[in-house]
């Protein structure tokens, strides 16, 4: 019997509920959010808002036990002007 590591693999189930985390956090912020596990570690997918929610996607995985390497691949897609009137 050999002793995995335990940074090795992240397992399935374990992606599935760091999905579930980050969708109920950012709700309305973040969509169409998928996690790729890789070898190199994590690679977060999707369409959030802001930047600022693209951010704080990572710092969530990161505080949740994602010790692996994360790849943020959201694309921020501005929803509406974000450009106040008094700019315009």
């Amino acid at each position: 019997m050999t002793q995995s590591d335990p940074d090795a693999a992240i397992g399935s189930e374990f992606v599935k509920e760091l999905e579930s985390m980050l969708v109920t956090k950012l709700a309305g912020r973040i969509a169409q959010v998928h996690l790729i596990e890789s070898v190199d570690g994590l690679t977060l997918q999707g369409c959030c808002t802001t930047f600022h929610a693209k951010q704080l996607a990572q710092e969530l995985l990161k505080q949740h036990g994602c010790s692996k390497s994360i790849a943020n691949c959201l694309t921020v897609r501005y929803v509406g002007s974000h450009v106040p009137e008094s700019h315009q």
